[in-house]
């Protein structure tokens, strides 16, 4: 039986990674990651540079507030020339006078809004004269749009576009100036002290330290290792999702082909559907690993070049392996199950779509798993089998760590989800594996499970 298991495995490891689309896969994958952080490199020089206008209307007292931002406004433009060339858009104020009176100001701003919605302007500003005000007045029934008694305390922003929060934040930091030099003017405080005074604190973030070949001490890079830290934990997560996908879906669908073709009775006449399934999951088993070693191969090689080597420790790839074959096994024999219970692939469509709705639950979630590896989400999704493969190899790549005893259970869990999908699989494929008829409803999969 053994023999007939590793020649199954062999048989069908060697159809999925001779086809031309496998080798397809295999280079298409890389090209496309680095492909896409080249064009978005080149659609950064070739973004709109155009200047962006706004209007702006500073009602108060000397307008403080428009001296400041046109002093920030002339710092931030000059930094849009790089080598004699215009690499981002200028922002360009446009001063304007308020109404004088509440018709004439709302009449004012509509103008200003059907200048935004034709693309002339990217938003309007209004600076109230009395901002220096912190106690802002009640607003009992005034709608939003009216002009009233609060306008005088707020800086009104009106766009129709979300993306200008430079320009935002550039008001709010000048008024934010010009309301402290006038609040500290009044306490007699000298405009010049007012930096030193309210100057925040300096943080300079650095890297960890390390030590060289020569047992020196060494200083890393501190945004170098910020970014190695994120990418590592996603980068695995996302490989062990593609793995499982590249190597499962052309499987089954090469059972469907079996059974619509009739080769499935002819090769269940030499070999049992137990053996015959855990040949194919077998054969799954060993283009996972040619996976792995190719992409994780060449992932590390990289890393070491870039003396990166450090943030993938060889503990955490032996891990990562670990936890890759067993959601093949897992995952595998769910998709194989699946295939021996279709009879097209409209049908096999509509059964994996539940399934790959689980396996994109933990890619959901592995930002927020970064984020806080030992939180109330981490924990409960590592014994979730579903997603049990993902979570474990996220935790343990990033600090602090998954600790040993909670490996230990999340490797539990898989073993017994595993031998008991590939059980009630096994069971699944002997029926679904000669069925000609019309394909299998989840509640006759998980009658077949059960009674065999």
């Amino acid at each position: 039986m053994l023999r007939k298991i590793y020649v199954i495995a062999a048989r069908e490891y060697l159809a999925v990674v001779r086809t031309k689309a496998f080798i397809i896969s295999l280079v298409l994958l890389p090209v496309m990651m680095f492909g896409s952080i080249a064009i978005q490199r080149a659609a950064q020089k070739m973004q709109d540079v155009n200047d962006k206008r706004f209007v702006f209307i500073d009602n108060t007292p000397g307008q403080i507030v428009l001296s400041e931002l046109e002093t920030m406004l002339k710092a931030r433009n000059a930094r849009t020339m790089r080598d004699s060339r215009q690499t981002e858009s200028r922002f360009v104020l446009e001063p304007a006078t308020a109404g004088e009176s509440p018709d004439e100001i709302m009449r004012q701003r509509h103008a200003f809004s059907e200048r935004v919605r034709q693309g002339t302007l990217i938003a309007f500003v209004e600076v109230g004269s009395n901002i220096v005000d912190t106690s802002p007045k009640p607003r009992d029934g005034v709608p939003d749009t009216a002009p009233n008694d609060e306008d005088a305390q707020i800086i009104r922003f009106q766009t129709n576009s979300p993306t200008w929060m430079e320009l935002r934040g550039m008001i709010t930091s000048a008024a934010s100036r010009a309301v402290q030099v006038q609040r500290l003017g009044a306490r007699d405080i000298k405009p010049d002290e007012v930096d030193q005074l309210v100057a925040p604190a300096r943080v300079v973030e650095r890297g960890l330290i390390r030590t060289d070949a020569q047992g020196n001490f060494v200083e890393g890079q501190a945004k170098r290792d910020q970014l190695v830290t994120l990418f590592v934990p996603l980068g695995l997560a996302m490989l062990m999702w593609m793995v499982i996908l590249i190597g499962s879906m052309p499987m089954m669908q090469g059972i469907v082909e079996e059974k619509q073709q009739r080769i499935a009775e002819v090769l269940l006449g030499s070999v049992t559907p137990f053996v015959l399934m855990m040949g194919k999951v077998l054969g799954l088993v060993a283009t996972s690993v040619t996976l792995i070693i190719v992409y994780l191969g060449g992932t590390y090689w990289a890393m070491d070049k870039l003396d990166l080597a450090g943030a993938l420790p060889l503990s955490t790839v032996l891990w990562f392996i670990v936890f890759q074959i067993l959601a093949v096994l897992m995952y595998g024999s769910l998709y194989i199950a699946i295939g021996a219970s279709c009879t097209d692939t409209k049908e096999m469509q509509s059964l994996v779509m539940p399934v790959n709705l689980l396996l994109a639950l933990p890619i959901i979630m592995v930002f927020s798993v970064v984020q806080n590896p030992a939180g109330p989400l981490a924990r409960p999704l590592t014994y979730f089998p579903p997603a049990t493969p993902i979570i474990s190899i996220v935790r343990l790549s990033v600090t602090p760590s998954m600790p040993m005893w909670e490996v230990a259970i999340a490797i539990a869990i898989l073993l017994v989800t595993t031998i008991l999908l590939v059980w009630a699989s096994g069971r699944i494929f002997r029926i679904g594996i000669l069925m000609q008829s019309k394909g299998a409803s989840f509640k006759q999969l998980v009658g077949w499970a059960i009674r065999g």
